[in-house]
């Protein structure tokens, strides 16, 4: 049977909520031993079996080939470490922080990365993506032994932590967009929301009312998912003439071009660098006050407010991206 991406994204996402607190997370341990004692006649990698006491962010990944037998496409192990080497041996990883990855891939984590270049440090943690929105400019994952459950994070693409990917080679890589429905966690209807699903203004108040969602509650979750892991710089004075260690750039191209628009700018208040134009855009950074930034004469019209597509330098990390010319003084 074809190998796809969908198939994974359907098996994680009817993990979540699995929790060690109850014990229901050991089913997901289970079909990790299982398929090694079973399948593999106990021929463990480097021969340990694993416990339900251990971290097992891993065995979560592993377990999907597991229960899937997909084994000749996605990497088994129960450590990160192990995980990413077995995965170079497949030839399925993926070193750049920058790849936007598809449903379906892992995302491997470094808690100790800075920020400020390629992250090449041991990793600590693996979740599953499930959904990848390029233009809004971040990704959803779903990981094991998140706070001891089954849980989803939201992450910037090319944000912070990532240490890198493991690309397995399905032979569908189709996967079904979301569709409109009630009971849903509020975490879920914001993604939905960000991309478009829910329309906007009073027509999306209304409809969300109409599935029994809370409005209000559910504006609060695009606020925090757009803007909560926007990059702070460690002080308010930043020369724009510093090294530059890495280079952070937005998925979204500029629509439009004006010399009359190209130069040197101010911020003329704490703004956000944003992964498009428009508010409801994952927000890159916080760019604080008086910084000085260029412009090169592309932008993007959205709302009737032109966003300038504008590059500076943070913490030794340049950034490329839209911020809203309303805040910009030439």
């Amino acid at each position: 049977m074809a190998k796809s991406r969908q198939a994974v994204v359907n098996l994680v996402e009817s993990w979540d909520g699995k929790k060690e607190s109850n014990g229901s997370h050991k089913s997901i341990i289970d079909l990790y031993n299982e398929f090694f004692e079973k399948i593999c006649a106990g021929k463990f990698p480097r021969g340990i079996r694993m416990r339900y006491d251990w971290a097992w962010c891993a065995c979560t990944w592993s377990a999907l080939a597991a229960a899937l037998r997909y084994e000749s496409i996605m990497p088994m192990e129960i450590s990160c470490y192990y995980l990413i080497e077995a995965a170079k041996k497949m030839g399925c990883w993926q070193e750049n922080d920058a790849y936007v990855p598809s449903p379906g891939d892992a995302i491997l984590y470094d808690w100790q990365d800075n920020g400020i270049s390629d992250n090449t440090g041991n990793p600590d943690h693996v979740g599953t993506v499930i959904e990848v929105h390029k233009e809004s400019g971040y990704m959803v994952i779903e990981e094991g032994n998140y706070s001891n459950a089954v849980k989803k994070r939201t992450l910037s693409i090319n944000g912070k932590f990532i240490r890198g990917f493991i690309t397995p080679k399905y032979d569908d890589n189709t996967v079904s967009a979301p569709r409109l429905s009630k009971g849903k966690d509020i975490k879920t209807v914001a993604h939905e929301v960000i991309v478009g699903l829910w329309g906007s203004g009073e027509n999306r108040k209304k409809l969300l009312t109409e599935y029994g969602y809370s409005y209000s509650e559910v504006q609060s979750m695009v606020n925090q998912i757009l803007n909560g892991s926007a990059v702070t710089p460690s002080n308010t004075k930043q020369d724009q003439n510093q090294s530059i260690s890495k280079k952070v750039v937005a998925t979204c191209s500029a629509k439009q071009f004006s010399k009359a628009y190209a130069g040197e700018y101010k911020t003329t208040a704490v703004l956000y660098c944003r992964n498009d134009a428009g508010t409801n855009k994952k927000a890159l950074c916080k760019i604080p006050a008086g910084t000085k930034v260029k412009c090169y004469g592309y932008y993007t019209m959205a709302n009737g407010v032109k966003w300038l597509y504008i590059q500076f330098v943070l913490d030794g990390v340049q950034y490329t991206g839209f911020s809203s010319s309303a805040y910009l003084a030439k």
